[in-house]
């Protein structure tokens, strides 16, 4: 879900109206940013080991 909430964002900061490249690439970040941490979370406390994902 975190992943789809930051493309919206992503999205909505490019073709929203008064918003420029610079804020869209901002959000861009701030959504990798986050898919990253869930990923890191989620591969941390898996019960998988390292073998998730």
């Amino acid at each position: 879900m975190l992943a789809w909430l930051a493309m919206l964002l992503a999205i909505w900061a490019r073709f929203g109206r008064g918003r420029t490249a610079r804020q869209a690439a901002l959000w861009n970040v701030a959504g990798f940013g986050t898919i990253s941490a869930a990923y890191l979370v989620a591969k941390l406390f898996a019960p998988g080991g390292p073998f998730f994902l």
